[in-house]
């Protein structure tokens, strides 16, 4: 599916973002309230209309793919899902063995001074998307199945329709628009304090989950390459994403980029343009490591005995479950993982406010490591998919 541009913005789009986010943090303090609540809002309306239109590119990411693989559709399904659990089970278990660590060498506590302060937009602009992005992947797999198995060329015919509108959307909307949005956003962390809250407080759980995040997934992307030194071009193509989905906080928005540093990484874009819509909102490795080290940061604060190997085998079974039906905003990894610290570890309403709290903090650095992980994922999978896909049988003429 030849939908994603050859001309991206190399060198210049990483050093825009950067510059976007500079300005935005320099500048942001001198502008009226109302300049940086209107530049929120245009940010804020750019994102709900992403939002309300991604089902549909997942619908036709996915249906096309599995229009063109055809036979090996089902081995990629098949394949995709378990994948996904035991690596999100697999970071999980990471995070668990690091956060004893991290805890027991803190010295400071979890309870600070966070700032009640927040940037409202100007103007609230409300649009639910038609269809959740769940549905829509089920109906890719199904419709690309049917027109497979009956309909062969109305498919064809169908996926090419898909593949241009889906082009016309991330080329000439969403790119065009991301540093606008990114811009809103950060100046909203910015009055809300949370970068200087990032910058200032925490900095030793944080910047120790921040090293365990990059050496997991960077050590990711070097197996993924056999050792080869072709690991660090694989990560100078992500930082594009890297950058947008550290601004917006959001891998649905940052998925566009995700899919061009992902095909310069991966040379099978039908494998990229099935795994990546895929993994976007299940496959959160960034989250799986970080939120165990701060849930048991909370626990030593409020003088609770850490997690046995017993209790945390029952939490984890439950949490890789519950991460299928995370939400695809700003902090919501919190929220799927609120009601199981309280029914597992007996958290109390004090400490469970301390999560969401904590996760929007550093929720920049989580996204960000969401996305690059995704990008590893999507080079193991497509490796391991290649080894075990039966080759297509040869027509005779």
């Amino acid at each position: 599916m030849r939908f994603i541009i050859n001309k991206i913005w190399q060198f210049k789009l990483p050093v825009t973002l950067f510059a976007i986010i500079i300005f935005a943090a320099g500048v942001g303090p001198h502008l009226s309230v109302q300049v940086q609540s209107f530049l929120y809002f245009l940010s804020e309306l750019f994102i709900t209309l992403l939002k309300f239109v991604l089902p549909f590119i997942i619908f036709s990411l996915i249906f096309a793919s599995i229009v063109h693989i055809k036979s090996g559709a089902v081995r990629l399904i098949l394949l995709l899902l378990p994948m996904i659990v035991v690596s999100n089970f697999l970071a999980i278990w990471i995070g668990y063995f690091a956060g004893q660590y991290i805890v027991q060498n803190s010295e400071m506590s979890v309870l600070s001074e966070i700032t009640s302060r927040s940037l409202e937009p100007l103007w609230h602009f409300s649009l639910k998307p038609w269809v959740s992005s769940q549905a829509a992947m089920i109906c890719a797999v199904i419709a690309g199945f049917v027109s497979t198995a009956f309909f062969q060329v109305q498919g064809q015919k169908m996926a090419t329709i898909c593949s241009k509108v889906t082009a016309f959307i991330l080329n000439k909307l969403v790119l065009p628009t991301l540093p606008l949005m990114i811009l809103g956003i950060v100046i909203k962390m910015q009055y809300d304090d949370i970068l200087e809250t990032m910058a200032y407080n925490y900095a030793y759980i944080f910047a120790t989950v921040a090293a365990l995040q990059l050496v997991y997934i960077t050590s990711w992307y070097i197996i993924a390459n056999k050792l080869k030194s072709t690991w660090i071009t694989n990560i100078k193509n992500m930082f594009p994403a890297l950058i947008t989905a550290f601004s917006t906080m959001s891998s649905a928005v940052t998925m566009p980029l995700t899919l061009i540093a992902t095909r310069k990484n991966v040379h099978d874009p039908d494998v990229v343009n099935f795994v990546i819509p895929s993994t976007v909102n299940f496959h959160l490795i960034g989250d799986c490591l970080a939120m165990p080290v701060f849930f048991m940061a909370i626990m030593m604060s409020f003088g609770y005995a850490q997690p046995t190997l017993a209790e945390y085998f029952t939490f984890s079974i439950f949490y890789s479950i519950a991460r299928f039906s995370g939400a695809g905003i700003p902090g919501g990894g919190a929220l799927i993982l609120m009601p199981l610290l309280e029914s597992q570890f007996n958290f109390t309403s004090d400490m469970l406010k301390l999560i969401p709290t904590l996760n929007l903090i550093y929720d920049p650095m989580i996204t960000a490591m969401n996305v690059m992980a995704n990008g590893a994922f999507a080079i193991v999978f497509a490796k391991i998919y290649h080894m075990i896909r039966k080759p297509e049988p040869v027509l005779q003429t």
